[in-house]
């Protein structure tokens, strides 16, 4: 085995294991503070059903953009 097969070789093992590690953590919890400038649909988009991180609470003042939100991105 060269040494490039055997570098990515223990790449592919440290990756694994992280992997596996990674899995057993609880999911990192988020609260997300304000929707009024879109960006907030975008990490919903990306980030809503991962199972390494938990969306646990929304802070909007606004009640029209946080029911609009709740409806676009309403789980079950």
């Amino acid at each position: 085995m060269n040494v490039s097969a055997t570098l990515l070789a223990g790449v592919l093992c440290v990756s694994t294991a992280m992997l596996g590690r990674a899995a057993e953590q609880p999911p990192f919890k988020v609260v997300v503070a304000g929707l009024v400038h879109g960006h907030a649909s975008g990490f919903f988009e990306h980030n809503q059903r991962r199972p390494d991180l938990e969306i646990v609470g929304v802070v909007e003042p606004s009640r029209e953009l946080f029911d609009q939100y709740a409806k676009k991105f309403q789980s079950g």
